[in-house]
């Protein structure tokens, strides 16, 4: 898939599930960005990071379930629904079920690496900058990992998944959220597990 699909304007879709696996089982910790060692910091607002670096942060992250966002800073779909995630993450970690595991929020940019530094540093000294992590997806074939985060993605952004530790299930959905569809992306995962 050429690069230009995934710089499309944020589409919309429907949410599917489809179980997604992982083989990176290890538990190990992402890698210091390199800038930030350049800048004499200890750490950015953002870790860039490969696919597989990602896959085996969430394999290690045992009971919690993960949000995962992909975005963009030039997508204003991708800005706007950034509150909603922020707000379901704080609300299901105050008010979520006892019995359930802890909801990790993740916003992973999908900005192209060589204007990552300026465009994800800009947009997060900024006022509309999220409560949550956020990696950089530090990946410069969209083709070689659009699949690999799930099937039925086209590429498009804003597309958001629900996932456990143990990459099975996996909902998700490719287009803006908005609260009432959230919720119900995260009831499919829960009735799924």
């Amino acid at each position: 898939m050429p690069l230009i699909a995934l710089l499309a304007a944020c589409g919309s879709g429907t949410p599917s599930s489809a179980p997604q696996s992982s083989d990176h089982k290890e538990d190990a910790p992402l890698p210091a960005d390199s800038r930030a060692v350049a800048r004499g910091i200890d750490t950015l607002p953002y870790r860039s990071v490969s696919l597989d670096a990602l896959e085996t942060r969430l394999a290690s992250g045992e009971d919690s379930i993960y949000l995962l966002n992909f975005w963009a800073t030039w997508c204003a779909p991708c800005i706007a629904e950034m509150p909603v995630l922020d707000a379901f993450a704080e609300r299901t970690r105050t008010d979520g079920p006892a019995d359930a595991p802890p909801l990790k929020l993740i916003f992973v940019s999908v900005d192209a690496p060589s204007r990552a530094a300026q465009s994800l540093d800009a947009f997060l000294d900024g006022p509309r900058a999220p409560e949550a992590e956020v990696l950089h997806l530090d990946e410069a074939k969209p083709h070689r990992y659009i699949d690999r985060v799930h099937t039925d993605w086209s590429g498009s952004i804003p597309a958001t998944l629900i996932r456990g530790a143990d990459a099975e299930p996996v909902v998700f959905h490719e287009g803006e959220l908005d609260a009432a569809q959230l919720e119900s992306l995260y009831g499919t995962f829960r009735e799924s597990r």
